[in-house]
């Protein structure tokens, strides 16, 4: 095989390694940029549910307090001897 026969079939097979090279770090580079973002999904889905959590307790809270403030009043008003539009559940 002449000088210059060797000299391209080097170059050709460098040139398919390094192709290779720039190809498997490509595949690495899409791997994780894929689990980064599936992993970026995952906490905003948590964090959207927590943010629903915390405004169903505070909903919850919220309406505790107007029943026992509702409650409140009812027993002032019968104290009161007032008892037009009370009811009472039971």
């Amino acid at each position: 095989m002449s000088p210059e026969a060797q000299a391209l079939m080097a170059k050709t097979q460098a040139d398919i390694q390094a192709q290779q090279a720039k190809f498997q770090a490509d595949m690495q580079l899409s791997r994780e940029k894929a689990a980064l973002e599936l992993q970026l999904m995952r906490e905003k889905e948590m964090a959207k549910l927590q943010l629903e959590q915390e405004k169903f307790k505070a909903h919850m809270a919220l309406k505790q307090e107007e029943f026992q403030a509702e409650a409140k009043l009812k027993a002032m008003k019968v104290g009161a001897g007032i008892t037009s539009n009370i009811e009472i559940p039971g």
